[in-house]
């Protein structure tokens, strides 16, 4: 004869029922990564998209040479082109701004200045080739000044433009 004690059989069953509830659960959570994992792949392309405004270190260098090479396109001569230091911008709402606490670092901007001569014409094409580039490039002052004792119609335009890198 077996005799069934309820006083244990009661525990086990709700052991059971938790066991149960967790394979479930855990089954969920499976499905649950998958959904993320397809997720984070299609936002991929929307994060490079938006993170692609910002140029890295390869980038800014080769951002010199295709100023350089449009400037040639468009019959300019690039006197001189200079670029700056790295400027850290801090987010000042992430800390304290007194003393050394300067809060979050956000970006870099990376200041560019040029002098270049040639038609007022070939400049315009040349600075418009510029401003559609899918980089951000900002133009903080521009000085367009016509030449005296040269060809007619030519220009000296001098200017500072200044392009975001992200930190590391």
């Amino acid at each position: 004869h077996f005799w069934f004690n309820p006083e244990i059989i009661q525990p086990q069953k709700v052991k059971i029922v938790k066991m149960e509830k967790m394979k479930t659960d855990t089954a969920k959570m499976i499905e649950n990564e998958g959904n993320l994992k397809t997720k984070i792949k299609n936002l991929k392309p929307k994060f490079d998209e938006q993170t692609s405004l910002f140029h890295s270190d390869a980038e800014f260098d080769n951002l010199m040479k295709i100023m350089e090479e449009i400037g040639k396109k468009y019959g300019l001569s690039i006197d001189e082109m200079l670029s700056g230091e790295k400027v850290p911008v801090y987010d000042q709402s992430t800390g304290d701004t007194s003393g050394e606490n300067l809060g979050t670092l956000s970006y870099y901007t990376l200041p560019v200045t040029w002098k270049i001569t040639g038609t007022y014409l070939g400049y315009l094409r040349y600075r418009q080739e510029i401003s559609k580039s899918k980089k951000y490039v900002y133009f903080h002052k521009e000085t367009i000044t016509a030449r005296k004792n040269s060809r007619p119609g030519e220009i000296l335009a001098e200017g500072k433009l200044s392009i975001v890198q992200l930190p590391d």
